[in-house]
């Protein structure tokens, strides 16, 4: 039933299990246990907390994106509607605001 062979041999409660054997399973599982519970060194803890730390700072600096391309937005919204309300849909040379407008967005020559 379950392991036969060498494992079941290396995990029984026999008691004579040679010196070699019993520091191969301390090293083993010194090496698995120590980066999640042991001071020692970074550790996989310390690799977990950059990792993250690292996707925080990109998620904002998507997010600070995503705001500068919202405000663009927003200021063509606002433009389009002071041109559909003031001058019939149609920029303006003599008007201050299109012309600024028009040199920010650069989207459409004043006609």
């Amino acid at each position: 039933m379950g392991h036969t062979g060498d494992i079941e041999m290396a995990y029984t409660l026999r008691k004579n299990l040679p010196i070699d054997q019993i520091e191969e399973m301390r090293n083993k599982v010194n090496e698995v246990v120590e980066p999640w519970l042991g001071t020692k060194g970074k550790g996989h803890m310390n690799n977990i907390v950059s990792d993250f730390e690292k996707r925080i700072e990109e998620t904002q600096q998507k997010e600070k994106e995503k705001d500068k391309q919202l405000a663009t937005l927003q200021r063509f919204a606002s433009f389009q509607i002071h041109i559909f309300t003031q001058h019939s849909g149609r920029p303006s040379k003599k008007c201050e605001l299109c012309r600024k407008a028009m040199g920010k967005l650069s989207l459409m020559s004043l006609g």
